[in-house]
């Protein structure tokens, strides 16, 4: 049996909904916390133009794609609004050029020769960007990311060499193993990338998505990234 689908203006309501009570949420476990500087991000990957423009008109303004062919679509799909647009995902060399037109923010930066072509790509068109550095906390084979120490030498090569790149700090994607289900407090990693990031970029620090949100503020982070807690099972992108 085919389940019906939900009217249109059904779908506004829930979106809307599910929204406002994780802003309530975020809010709640920041002022808990003392770390009430903490900004949501709308990660719409998979997602089509239409609901990001739904969500836009609940108030969001940032939102995070994963691939760099699916944010440019959505960017020029979506121009007549003032979205502010982060790029979350691996970043491949023949790409950068399209997520220096393209993005506002870029939370995944990690290896040298990337960031001088982003520098090289900005300089071009005469534009700047801010960054956050991509740290494998857990040293994970199979995730992209720097080690903390090159973390550090790259900062120093941003901040003296890339005067179109503002580095912001530092951004993580923890092993699913962790979680606000399995964690009273953060665990070490999130501690140590919290302290890293105070010395490095503004400073600040993307950690925490649907899953260990909670832990992440506490540890300090300054912006949750946060996909399925608002939109639900994600779709197939128009």
């Amino acid at each position: 049996m085919l389940r019906k689908r939900q009217p249109k203006r059904m779908q506004q309501t829930n979106l809307k909904t599910k929204y406002e009570n994780l802003k309530k949420q975020i809010n709640t476990i920041a002022k808990q916390c003392d770390n009430e500087q903490v900004s949501l991000l709308a990660v719409s990957k998979s997602q089509p133009a239409g609901m990001i423009e739904e969500l836009y008109r609940c108030g969001q303004r940032s939102f995070g794609e994963n691939y760099a062919q699916e944010l440019a679509t959505k960017v020029e799909a979506l121009n007549h609004l003032d979205i502010e647009w982060h790029y979350l995902g691996k970043i491949q060399s023949n790409k950068i050029k399209s997520l220096a037109k393209h993005a506002n923010v870029i939370h995944s930066l990690c290896k040298q020769h990337h960031i001088e072509k982003l520098q090289l790509e900005l300089g071009k068109i005469k534009k700047h960007v801010d960054v956050y550095l991509n740290v494998n906390i857990c040293a994970e084979l199979q995730k992209d990311g720097c080690t903390p120490e090159e973390a550090i030498d790259l900062a120093k090569i941003i901040e003296s060499e890339c005067k179109n790149l503002n580095l912001l700090g530092l951004m993580a994607i923890p092993p699913k193993t962790y979680g606000d289900d399995e964690y009273t407090l953060p665990p070490e990693p999130y501690l140590k990338l919290g302290a890293l990031c105070k010395t490095i970029g503004k400073p600040a620090l993307s950690l925490g998505m649907t899953r260990d949100m909670r832990i992440a503020i506490m540890a300090g982070s300054s912006i949750v990234r946060v996909g399925t807690a608002i939109f639900g099972k994600r779709q197939e992108a128009k």
